[in-house]
């Protein structure tokens, strides 16, 4: 579980000032991440490092992701947002 310091910081790095990234990440941020295993967590930290292209294109399934470990939480992103 991270600590409420923490989840302040990446929600401020979920907001990436394009509207489609923001409809996506912030509400997973909010809802899903707390819940995540350490390992997916550390994972979602070093998607939120990549460029805001990158992760359109990522998450609008024009390119798959390189690492596996990517992919899963694109998955885990976009079927939250599927609801």
């Amino acid at each position: 579980m991270a600590d409420q310091a923490k989840l302040n910081r990446l929600f401020w790095h979920s907001r990436r000032g394009m509207r489609e990234l923001d409809l996506l990440l912030v509400p997973f941020v909010q809802d899903v991440y707390p819940s995540l295993s350490e390992p997916d967590q550390v994972l979602y930290e070093a998607f939120l490092k990549m460029e805001d292209q990158d992760l359109y294109s990522l998450l609008m399934r024009r390119v798959e992701a390189r690492e596996p470990g990517l992919q899963r939480i694109i998955d885990l992103i976009l079927d939250h947002a599927r609801g």
